[in-house]
């Protein structure tokens, strides 16, 4: 979470979808929507690498 909330100033996401795995399941594609107040949400998708047994992002792409 504090990656995402030093780039985009929000802790609230409104909506996270099902991972989807590489073949070798040591990547994996989200997406998520941040709620950044009022009527303003921002989705972007995620792609996260699995590094020493956890998940760390490598690369955001914005929607």
């Amino acid at each position: 979470m504090s990656h995402l909330y030093s780039k985009y100033q929000t802790e609230a996401i409104s909506w996270l979808s099902a991972p989807l795995f590489s073949l070798d399941q040591q990547y994996a594609l989200i997406s998520v929507t941040l709620d950044a107040g009022g009527d303003y949400e921002n989705d972007v998708a995620l792609l996260l690498e699995r590094h020493q047994g956890r998940w760390r992002p490598r690369r955001i792409v914005q929607q």
